[in-house]
């Protein structure tokens, strides 16, 4: 879609919806990422919400130890 604050909102919301139904914790702040020019069509237009994610690693046979952080190999 259009690149708008209000629709930047919508996705970062459904993500943030999503990731709780899946027990993950976000990391720090959203990036949003827009892949085609501004003459693309708004329908075929791509775009994502991405976001660091921690996660907890488990010994074998106990629970968890401690936070391992996901990063962007691009950052």
């Amino acid at each position: 879609g259009s690149r708008t604050e209000e629709n930047e909102h919508a996705a970062l919301e459904k993500l943030r919806a999503w990731l709780a139904t899946q027990n993950l914790t976000p990391r720090g702040e959203p990036l949003f990422a827009y892949y085609d020019p501004p003459w693309t069509p708004v329908f075929l237009r791509r775009n994502e919400v991405l976001i660091l994610l921690q996660t907890q690693t488990p010994r074998a046979g106990e629970g968890p130890r401690g936070v391992a952080e996901t990063e962007f190999p691009y950052a």
